[in-house]
C-alpha cells in the first residue's frame, strides 16, 4: 500500500521498494506526469495517473527509451549536462521542435555515479521550492531500489557473460543445443551478428567507453551485448535483419559513434577490430578471432600515421605482415633501396621514407599526396626525384610498388 502523499516528511516514502510505486507517489505528490530513466534513456517507470502526453512522452512510452533524437537535442543544448552536474533540479523549458512541454529534471546517484534521471511534466502546474526539495529527497529512494533491482539482475547478467565468452571462445560445436542453452539463459539471437573489439592500454580509463557502449547497446535492442575480458570491451553487434552487411552496418556505426565522442588523446591509444558476419551463433568464435588479429596487428603497427583498416574484411596486404615479417626475419632480408633512403633519412634530418609511403598510399598522385603531407607539389615532385635518384624504384613497375608498400609497412611492425 502506497503512503498517503498528504503527509509530511522524509521518510514516508523509505519503506516503496517498487520503481512503479514511487514514480505513482511523486506523481500523486507533485500533481504531474513524472517518468524515470535509467543513465542511457531507457524507460524504467512511468505515471499512469497523468494522461497529458506530449509528443516527447508518449515516443518514450511506445519506444520503451527517450528517442535518440530528443537525446541528441539534449545533448547538443547543454541540458544533460546541467542535470548530471549538479544536485539540484533542473528546469527545461518547452523545445517545440522535439515535441517536449517545459520539464522539471533531476538525477539520480549513488556515491557520485549516475543511475538515473527523475523527469516531471509541468503540465497542471509549475513546481515549488518545497516541490524540489521534495525531488532531491526521494532521488535517495529512488537510487536505493535502483541498486537493489540491479543487485537481483547480476546473477541473470553474469550467466549471460559467462555463455557469450564461452560461445566467443568456441566451446561448442552444436548449433541447435547451443541456441537452447542461449535460451536458456535469456540471449535474444539475432539473425546476423558480428564482434567489435575494442583494446584499450594502462593509460586509458575505460569508462568513458564503457559508457558510451552501454548507450549504443540499449538503443541498437535487445540483440546486442558487452562484455569485459582483460583489456577487451567486446560488443556481440546483433541484428534483428537478414539483410547481408546488416549488423556490419551496426558496428560501424557504433566505432563511428565513439571516435566522435571521444577526445583524440584518448582515441588514438584504442585500437579496434571489427570481425566478419554471421549468422550461426557456432561460427561467433570466428568473427571473435578476426576482431583480434586486427586489434594485434593495429597494436604491432606503432606509427599512427599506418593505422590499419578496423575491418577484418579490409585488410587485405596487412594480413600477411607476420608471414613476410618472419620470412624477412629468417632470411635476413632487407630491401636495400628502403635502407639508402634510410641512411639518407637520418645522414640529411630528410622525410623521404615518409614521403615515399604517403606517395604510394595515394596511387603515385602527386596533387592527393602533397595535401597530405601538407607540403607544396613541387616540393613533392624534388623529393620524388631525389628518390629515384638514390635508388633503383621504377614507380610504373605494379609488382614493385606492391613489394615497396609492404616491406615499408614491416618498418614499423613490431
Amino acid at each position: 500500500m502506497l503512503p498517503n502523499p498528504s503527509e509530511q516528511g522524509p521518510y514516508i516514502y523509505s519503506d516503496i521498494s517498487d520503481l512503479h510505486d514511487l514514480v505513482e507517489f511523486i506523481s500523486d505528490k507533485l500533481g504531474n506526469p513524472v517518468t524515470i530513466e535509467a543513465h542511457d534513456f531507457e524507460l524504467i517507470a512511468y505515471s499512469s495517473n497523468h494522461m497529458d502526453f506530449d509528443v516527447a512522452r508518449r515516443e518514450t512510452i511506445l519506444g520503451k527509451r527517450v528517442p535518440c533524437y530528443i537525446v541528441d537535442n539534449l545533448v547538443q543544448k547543454g541540458y544533460v549536462n546541467q542535470i548530471e552536474s549538479t544536485r539540484e533540479p533542473v528546469r527545461i523549458p518547452e523545445i517545440e521542435e522535439v515535441g517536449l512541454s517545459q520539464r522539471v529534471a533531476t538525477r539520480i546517484e549513488d556515491q557520485g555515479v549516475i543511475l538515473g534521471h527523475i523527469w516531471v511534466q509541468e503540465t497542471n502546474r509549475n513546481l515549488t521550492k518545497d516541490d524540489f526539495s521534495f525531488l532531491k529527497q526521494v532521488v535517495h529512494t529512488a537510487a536505493k531500489i535502483i541498486i537493489q533491482k540491479s543487485l537481483e539482475r547480476k546473477s541473470k547478467t553474469v550467466t549471460k557473460d559467462h555463455l557469450l565468452l564461452k560461445i566467443l571462445q568456441g566451446q561448442y560445436n552444436n548449433e541447435r543445443l547451443l541456441r537452447m542453452e542461449a535460451d536458456l539463459a535469456g540471449l535474444n539471437i539475432p539473425s546476423l551478428f558480428s564482434v567489435v573489439i575494442f583494446y584499450y592500454p594502462d593509460q586509458v580509463d575505460p569508462d568513458r567507453l564503457r559508457n558510451i557502449i552501454k548507450i549504443y547497446c540499449i538503443y541498437t535492442g535487445k540483440t546486442t551485448y558487452l562484455i569485459e575480458k582483460d583489456r577487451l570491451l567486446i560488443v556481440f553487434v546483433g541484428s534483428p535483419s537478414l539483410i547481408e552487411g546488416s549488423s556490419t552496418k551496426l558496428a560501424l556505426e557504433l566505432v563511428e559513434n565513439i571516435s566522435k565522442k571521444l577526445d583524440s588523446s584518448l582515441e588514438k591509444h584504442i585500437h579496434v577490430g571489427i570481425g566478419k558476419e554471421y549468422d550461426q551463433l557456432i561460427n561467433a568464435k570466428n568473427s571473435f578471432a578476426e576482431a583480434l588479429e586486427v586489434i594485434n596487428l593495429s597494436k604491432s603497427i606503432h606509427k599512427s600515421s599506418l593505422t590499419i583498416p578496423r575491418m577484418y574484411t579490409k585488410l587485405s596486404v596487412y594480413r600477411l605482415l607476420p608471414v613476410i615479417y618472419e620470412k624477412n626475419k629468417e632470411d635476413g632480408y632487407l630491401n636495400p633501396d628502403i635502407e639508402r633512403l634510410r641512411k639518407h633519412d637520418q645522414e640529411n634530418n630528410a622525410e623521404l621514407l615518409h614521403t615515399l609511403h604517403m606517395y604510394l598510399v595515394n596511387h603515385c598522385k602527386i596533387k592527393e599526396t602533397a595535401a597530405a603531407l601538407h607540403i607544396h607539389p613541387n616540393t613533392l615532385n624534388y623529393r620524388i626525384k631525389k628518390i629515384t635518384e638514390l635508388t633503383s624504384i621504377s614507380f610504373e613497375d605494379m609488382d614493385q610498388r606492391v613489394m615497396l608498400h609492404i616491406d615499408l609497412l614491416l618498418l614499423n611492425y613490431k
